[in-house]
Formats: structure tokens, C-alpha cells, sequence
């Protein structure tokens, strides 16, 4: 009876690990973004990682995914509840299997969509001033360069561009992947876990050597002029961060920072039977405010002042998302909803992309105090022109920190597209000196 015992309870676990994994997949499947480097992390991460199965009935990741769940409550955001789900899931393995520490709650995050939303939109405005800092460096050995924002006027006349992925998420999710992986196999080698803070410390330590390793790319891609696509690009690239963040980063740990909280001291030995009940109530109760979670985000955001926006001589066309469509024979301009200083906001250098365009020859420009982007869009054959701006009607900026900070008043993407250069700056100059909203 015993022995049943045993494996009845044993199934109970596996059971719930189960459906947990599969709600979390379920809740997530239409957020969630594979890539070639999440699917290597996800596989080589469980082979480092160690529990302690002396440390059973651990609580603190239920209380994360409490907080995220109420941090979803209050500002409807997909990726507070990702993040509930993730918590939860790193709770109910500790609360059977033993503790794991504090490295699978940063391996979330590395694979998180929020770290692609995040890069994909303050990448862009960083990787200009990397590119700015490498034609300051190669003017200071006598190299003749000119920066002209996302690409370089060589010596020769001749316009060099740097590929995008320089500064964006497949060099920014290895390497953070990459490092937690170090950590988790430093921590399996000495048989110690590391805490919170250290973690957090060398991750940030990380973020910083990723964005020198992504100088340092610059630097050699335009000395040798390797053109995007080509192997000795991806050979650059693969080098700098494996030299230049990888192998530092892996030595650091090994020589300097040691994981130092030993696999001891259970918080209970024996959890009762009212909390052995806790993870199904909870999973229970965490699928239940999905439902309910995505049926509320289901309905369109409404930004009732754009619906009504009316431009002479452009028919109005509503899109996905609330995204207007304003266009006649020449212009095409798509403006975006109202968005909040916390939330993503269709960035178009996401968009585009998205909708299979190349972006090209891209740089800051100014009107009077008013700042916008500029440059081209490719597709096969097709060029086209572009330029978009964050505007409230008083304030127009691309500087992602500037209209997030000024946030009293609603912004809004304005993003304009022409087949004509010189239209479109006749059509920029006069959208930015006339505000659509009040």
C-alpha cells in the first residue's frame, strides 16, 4: 500500500507539472516567440541546472506570480501575465522537486517577448549613437569616415551600410542566454547557488560588454568592409561576442564571483495538507484570470479623437490594432493609437520589418525643435521614403526616453511613407509645423 502510495502521489506531480506547462503555453501561445537561440537555451538549460530536494515547499515564486498577476490587473499587459505563468511554473517545481534558485526566473526574462520588444525599440536609437562613436574613433586615427546615422560615407565616396541585427536581439538574446547558461553551469560545478543580487549584478555587467562587443563589430565590419549577408559578417559578429562578452564574462565568474548560498536548510520538511492542496488552487485560479484576461484584452483599444480625425483629400481606412490608414494617389501615412509611457506603442522599425521591408539608409533629422526619422524602405525592386515621429501635438521627438518622460498628454505614431524623397519632406514639414491633435 505503501509502495501505491508512493506512485500515486508521484503521478499527482507530474500531473500538475504537466498542466501547468500546457496552460502556460496555451495562455502564452499567441505572445510567445521562438527563435533558434531560445529553442538552444531552453534545451541546454535544464542540464546545468540543479535543485536541492532537501529545500521542498519553497513559497517565493508563488508570491511573484501573485505580484505579476496584479501588475496584469492593473495595466492589461500581455506580459505580466507571461510572467505569472513562468513563476508559477518555477513554483510548483520547487514546491515538488526541490529549489532551483534564482537563475530560472533570469532565463524567463532572456526568453522573454518583452526582451525582443524592448531591444527591437531601444536598440535603434543606440545602435545611431554606436555608429557615431565608431566615426568619432576612426577620425581619431586619421581614417576619413562620415557617419550619416544607420550607415557610413567611406573614403571613397562609396556608402557603406552596417547590418541591422548590430545592436538588436540576436546578438543581445545570445549573449544573455549565453551567460545564464555560464551561471548555471558555475553554480552545478560548485554545487552552490547564487543569489538574486549577484545574478542581477552580472547580468547588467553582461548588458554592458554585449554593447561594447557590438562597437567592436562596427569597427571591424567597416574596416573590412564586409557587406550584410555575407559569411564573413556573421564570422565578425560571432567572434566579437564570443571575445568580446562570452569568453570575459565566462572568466570573470570563474576566477572572481562564486556562487556562495549553500544547498541546505529546508523551509519545511513536511508540508501540511491544506498547503499539499495550494498548487492546484492556484493553477485553478491563475487559469481562470486568463480567460477571463485575454477576453478583456480581446476588445480594440479605442483612441476615439484618431477615429475621428478627418484629412482633406485622404481617404480614412481603420487597420488591426486601431492602427488609421490615411492615403491618396501620392501619400500614404499610417498613424497609431494613443499609447502609454509604459507600453510598447508599433514602433515602425518593428512594423516594417515585420511586413518584409529592409530599412535603409536611416537618420535623425531635425525641424526647428521638432525631431523625426528618416530614410527608405526596400522590398525586391520597390523603394519607397519614409519618416515617423512620436507626437502629441506639442511635443514631436523620436527619443524613446523624451515622449515616454513627457507623457501628460497622449502620443501617437505618425509614420509617413511617399515614392518621392522630395515630397515626402514637403509632406513632414508641413504635418510637424500643423498639429493633428490639440
Amino acid at each position: 500500500m505503501e509502495n501505491i502510495g508512493l506512485k500515486y502521489q508521484f503521478g499527482i506531480k507530474d500531473i500538475l507539472m504537466v498542466l501547468g506547462m500546457g496552460c502556460f503555453v496555451y495562455f502564452n501561445s499567441h505572445y510567445f516567440l521562438f527563435s533558434f537561440q531560445i529553442v538552444i537555451g531552453l534545451v541546454l538549460f535544464p542540464l546545468f541546472l540543479i535543485k536541492n530536494a532537501q529545500q521542498t515547499g519553497n513559497y517565493k515564486f508563488a508570491f511573484f506570480a501573485l505580484a505579476f498577476l496584479i501588475l496584469a490587473s492593473v495595466f492589461q499587459l500581455q506580459v505580466f501575465l507571461f510572467a505569472a505563468w513562468a513563476c508559477f511554473i518555477i513554483y510548483l517545481l520547487e514546491f515538488y522537486y526541490g529549489n532551483v534558485g534564482y537563475l530560472p526566473l533570469f532565463f524567463v526574462g532572456a526568453i522573454s517577448p518583452a526582451l525582443y520588444y524592448v531591444v527591437a525599440i531601444f536598440s535603434f536609437p543606440l545602435r545611431l549613437e554606436l555608429s557615431e562613436i565608431s566615426c568619432y574613433l576612426f577620425q581619431k586615427i586619421g581614417y576619413a569616415i562620415e557617419n550619416k546615422g544607420s550607415y557610413f560615407v567611406l573614403p571613397n565616396g562609396a556608402n557603406f551600410q552596417v547590418d541591422q541585427a548590430c545592436i538588436g536581439l540576436k546578438m543581445i538574446g545570445t549573449g544573455l542566454i549565453s551567460g545564464i547558461l555560464i551561471l548555471a553551469f558555475q553554480e552545478r560545478k560548485n554545487q552552490k547557488q547564487y543569489s538574486f543580487f549577484a545574478i542581477g549584478s552580472l547580468m547588467l555587467l553582461l548588458s554592458v560588454l554585449l554593447v561594447i562587443s557590438n562597437l567592436l563589430r562596427i569597427l571591424a565590419l567597416v574596416l573590412v568592409q564586409s557587406l550584410p549577408g555575407s559569411l564573413s559578417h556573421e564570422l565578425i559578429g560571432l567572434a566579437s561576442l564570443f571575445i568580446y562578452a562570452v569568453l570575459p564574462f565566462y572568466l570573470l565568474t570563474h576566477f572572481w564571483f562564486k556562487p556562495k548560498r549553500n544547498l541546505i536548510n529546508a523551509f519545511w520538511a513536511e508540508p501540511n495538507k491544506f498547503i499539499k492542496l495550494v498548487p492546484t488552487i492556484g493553477l485553478l485560479a491563475l487559469s481562470v484570470f486568463s480567460y477571463f484576461f485575454l477576453l478583456v484584452r480581446t476588445e480594440t483599444k479605442r483612441d476615439l479623437p484618431l477615429e475621428k480625425l478627418e484629412l482633406n483629400g485622404m481617404q480614412k481606412t481603420p487597420r488591426e490594432d486601431g492602427v488609421m490608414e490615411f492615403k491618396n494617389d501620392s501619400v500614404l501615412m499610417y498613424i497609431k493609437p494613443a499609447i502609454k509611457a509604459f507600453e510598447g506603442g508599433h514602433p515602425p522599425q518593428i512594423c516594417w520589418q515585420a511586413s518584409g521591408f529592409e530599412l535603409c539608409n536611416f537618420k535623425e533629422q531635425k525641424l526647428g525643435d521638432f525631431s523625426f526619422m528618416l530614410g527608405s524602405l526596400k522590398k525586391g525592386e520597390n523603394v519607397q521614403y519614409t519618416a515617423w515621429w512620436y507626437d502629441n501635438g506639442e511635443i514631436k521627438t523620436i527619443h524613446e526616453w523624451e515622449w515616454r518622460r513627457r507623457n501628460a498628454a497622449p502620443f501617437r505614431v505618425i509614420n509617413i511613407i511617399t515614392l518621392d524623397s522630395l515630397h515626402l519632406q514637403s509632406q513632414v514639414d508641413y504635418y510637424l509645423r500643423n498639429s493633428l491633435f490639440p
